[in-house]
């Protein structure tokens, strides 16, 4: 789902001007998981990634991929966008009441706070809401109601909230202690990850720091050492794959694959890199010269700690992800350079702007084929599992 990107319709649940003086009209807005919200006035556009919706003042018609569906099929197609994510919010101005519809997987926290902030600052206009949550499928739908009547006052009203949405806070596995503490000690961001989409982002090639206890062990001079770091980095794949995708978990291993590459095999018996020198330990550079002598040991170690710490972090945000929404899609975040380096089996991949790499067992065909169509541009050839074959899996979820 595309966010919407015209401003001029978006909606400050602090200045929302409900229909005081017309008693037979209904304001009426959609929202969207990340916070930002729409007021339609009779007429609504929106893009989707498989399709355009467009909802006009005189009739309802929708297409959604092979779904489409006209006025004469409004419930369904509310129902539709609901599913697709979206959050239906209709005030009534007769009876002061505020009705909010939507799937309890997008009732995200950016969601959650637009409507506190919506139900806390307009006290003369809402005196009831009315919350239907409904199941993924959209055939079942849990209802929460809170009255306001004499709770017109701020901390009254937050409280009453939050009495309400309590029970979107779903029960989410804990991170394990070791987790915890392999994290510390790998040097991970310790803010919380964020679990309201399906989606995972795993980035494990985009950082260049190389701790200075280790630097002394490499065999190159500073120079040598700086331009494989070029050479061998994902560059700016954090920013590209994260850019505006706050809600979406993001595991970013934070130190270079020149110190560890958490995406190998940890046993070299296993990784077919491993007979280039770049195993879970590289030893050799791009281009075939001695890197550093294979670790042990203490050395070893310790590196293995981060390489466990990485997994460990990846396993939680799979499980706390399953948990809630039932299912995971782990995005690997790579890119490629123009020409193939000495240890890459390929040929100069300069016209291929996007290559997606699968999983014969956990990537569904239609996954591949949808994303392959999306890609599709002017930029270049979008293939499949070239240059690079695969995608990374969890061990635990093999």
């Amino acid at each position: 789902m595309k966010t919407h990107t015209n401003k001029t319709n978006y909606v400050n649940p602090l200045a929302v001007n409900f229909h005081r003086r017309a008693p037979g009209f209904t304001t009426k807005f959609w929202l969207f998981p990340d916070g930002h919200a729409y007021d339609t006035e009779g007429k609504m556009h929106f893009r989707w990634a498989q399709g355009q919706a467009n909802f006009l003042r005189d009739g309802y018609q929708v297409k959604l991929g092979d779904l489409e569906l006209r006025s004469d099929d409004e419930q369904t197609v509310r129902l539709a966008l609901i599913r697709q994510g979206m959050i239906r919010i209709n005030h009534c101005c007769r009876q002061n009441k505020l009705t909010v519809e939507g799937c309890e997987t997008f009732f995200t926290e950016a969601a959650l706070a637009f409507l506190r902030r919506l139900v806390t600052a307009n006290s003369d206009d809402i005196v009831s809401v009315s919350i239907n949550s409904f199941n993924a499928e959209a055939s079942a739908y849990t209802n929460r109601y809170l009255n306001l009547i004499g709770k017109f006052d701020p901390a009254s009203r937050e409280a009453a909230w939050q009495s309400v949405v309590r029970g979107f806070s779903k029960q989410l596995p804990a991170t394990p202690a070791a987790t915890k503490t392999l994290a510390e000690a790998a040097g991970y961001d310790a803010s919380p990850i964020p679990h309201n989409s399906p989606l995972i982002l795993h980035i494990p090639h985009a950082a260049t720091a190389i701790p200075e206890p280790f630097r002394a062990a490499y065999l190159l001079d500073e120079g040598d050492l700086t331009d494989e770091l070029r050479k061998m980095t994902d560059w700016f794949t954090d920013e590209l794959f994260t850019q505006q995708r706050p809600l979406i978990p993001a595991v970013r291993f934070p130190y270079s694959r020149l110190l560890v590459d958490v995406e190998r095999f940890a046993d070299d018996a296993e990784e077919p890199m491993a007979r280039h020198g770049m195993g879970v330990f590289y030893t050799r550079t791009s281009d075939g010269r001695p890197l550093r002598p294979t670790p042990e040991g203490e050395t070893a170690d310790q590196l293995r700690r981060y390489y466990d710490a990485h997994q460990s972090i990846v396993r939680h945000t799979v499980d706390t992800t399953l948990a809630r929404h039932g299912q995971a899609f782990i995005i690997d975040c790579h890119s490629f350079p123009a020409s193939a380096l000495p240890c890459h089996d390929y040929a100069s991949p300069s016209d291929i702007a996007f290559g997606i790499g699968t999983d014969p067992d956990h990537t569904p065909p239609w996954l591949t084929d949808w994303l392959a169509g999306a890609l599709a541009s002017d930029f270049g050839k979008v293939t499949v599992n070239a240059p690079f074959a695969g995608s990374y899996v969890p061990a635990a979820h093999l």
